[in-house]
Order: structure tokens, then sequence, then C-alpha cells
């Protein structure tokens, strides 16, 4: 029977994890954490939400951005014409520079997270900003 070519064998499909920053209460007050959205058949994969406060999502943007930087920057700075530009005597202060050349560079990402944030925040409560 399991050479018949009419029986084929399904296999279960994986949920796909959606993640949401909340701005407040009421973006979770319907969809809290957790929630499974299931689709209909078997063909499709069921939804599941997470949401994360502001602050988290801004402090692993903040990090993801930094570490990015960071490895760039050794990377440049172990090719030969990167250790003419970033000359440092051992690794580690190779690693010290290329770090501080790393905050300004994850700082700029923190800014326009946060003005992204509050623009979200200020579409969400036109009157105390002035917009009608």
């Amino acid at each position: 029977m399991a050479d018949d070519p009419k029986m084929t064998e399904s296999t279960p499909v994986e949920p796909v994890h959606v993640t949401m920053v909340g701005v407040g209460s009421s973006d979770t007050k319907f969809l809290p954490s957790g929630t499974v959205a299931t689709t209909p058949g078997s063909t499709q994969p069921d939804v599941v939400l997470n949401v994360v406060q502001p602050v988290v999502a801004i402090a692993v943007r903040f990090c993801n951005l930094f570490g990015t930087t960071l490895v760039g920057l050794l990377v440049a700075a172990m090719t030969p014409a990167g250790g003419h530009l970033l000359y440092t005597g051992d690794f580690l202060h190779m690693l010290l520079t290329c770090a501080n050349l790393s905050l300004p560079v994850a700082a700029l990402g923190f800014f326009k997270d946060l003005v992204t944030l509050f623009g979200r925040l200020e579409n969400k409560y036109p009157l105390l900003t002035g917009k009608v």
C-alpha cells in the first residue's frame, strides 16, 4: 500500500512566529502575546503572535546594529588596506577602536528607532501633539 501513487503522506506545517511592538495597552487588548491564529486546512501555517515592549525592541535593534558594525569594522581592519587606516598594535586595541567607531552608528540607529516609535505614538494619540 506504500507503493500506491495515489497515497500521499502529509507532514504538519510549522507555525510562523510574528513579532510586533506594542506601543500601548490597547494594541494588545484583543490579541495578547502567544495568540495563535489557526488557518483553515493543513497546507497553510498557523500564525503565532509575540508582542514585545518598545524598550526591548529598541535595545535589541541597538545591540544588533552595534554588533553588525563592530564585526564589519573588525573584518575591514584585518585587510591590508584597513590595517593601514586603523593601525593598532594588537587585537585588543583594534577591538576597542572598532567598538568606539561602532557606537555612533548604533546611536544613530537608536535615534531613528525612537523617531519611528514616537511617530506611531503620534498617530495613536493625535490630539496630544496638536494634529487633528
